[in-house]
C-alpha cells in the first residue's frame, strides 16, 4: 500500500469509531438514567441532561465563532420540538421500563421514517421498503418476545 493510500484508509475508519463512541455513550447514559429513576424525578434528569447539552453546544459554537440563531429558520423549531418530545418520552420511559426495551423501541425510528415518507413527503415506498419494514418489526418481536400470559404485549 502506498503512502498516499494509507491516510485515506485510516481516515475512512474514523466515522465508524465516532459512531461506536456515540452508541456506547448513549447506552451508558440510558443505563444511568434507569439507575437514577428511583432516586430522582424523570423531569429533573431530563432538564439536567438537556441543560448540559445546551451548555456544551453553546460553548462549542461560541468558541468556534459560529453565529447563534434563535427564531429562524422555522425548520429548526420543528426539529427542536420533535427532539424535545423525544427527549421527554425517552426519559419518562427510561425511569419506568427496562433499558433494553426502551432502546429497542427508540431505535425503530428508521421503520417509522420509511412508513411516514408516503403520507408526509408523498414518496411511495417500493416493495423492498415493505420487506425491510416487515423484517425490522419481526426482529423487534423476536428480541422483545412479548409475554402474553403476563399481559406484556
Amino acid at each position: 500500500m502506498s503512502d498516499t493510500e494509507r491516510p485515506l484508509l485510516e481516515h475512512s475508519r474514523l466515522p465508524y469509531v465516532w459512531m461506536l463512541c456515540g452508541a456506547c455513550s448513549f447506552a451508558a447514559m440510558s443505563t444511568q438514567v434507569t439507575l437514577l429513576g428511583p432516586r430522582l424525578d424523570w423531569q429533573t434528569i431530563a432538564v439536567v441532561r438537556a441543560g448540559l447539552a445546551m451548555l456544551f453546544a453553546a460553548g462549542l459554537a461560541v468558541a468556534g465563532g459560529a453565529k447563534l440563531v434563535y427564531f429562524r429558520p422555522a425548520t429548526l423549531w420543528m426539529r427542536s420540538l420533535a427532539g424535545s418530545m423525544a427527549l421527554i418520552s425517552g426519559f419518562f420511559s427510561l425511569t419506568r421500563m427496562r433499558t433494553t426495551e426502551v432502546l429497542t423501541l427508540t431505535n425503530m425510528f428508521p421503520i417509522w421514517v420509511a412508513l411516514l415518507s408516503w403520507p408526509l413527503l408523498r414518496i411511495k415506498p417500493d416493495k423492498g421498503v415493505y420487506v425491510a419494514v416487515a423484517c425490522g418489526v419481526a426482529g423487534v418481536v423476536l428480541m422483545q418476545q412479548p409475554q402474553i400470559e403476563t399481559g406484556n404485549y
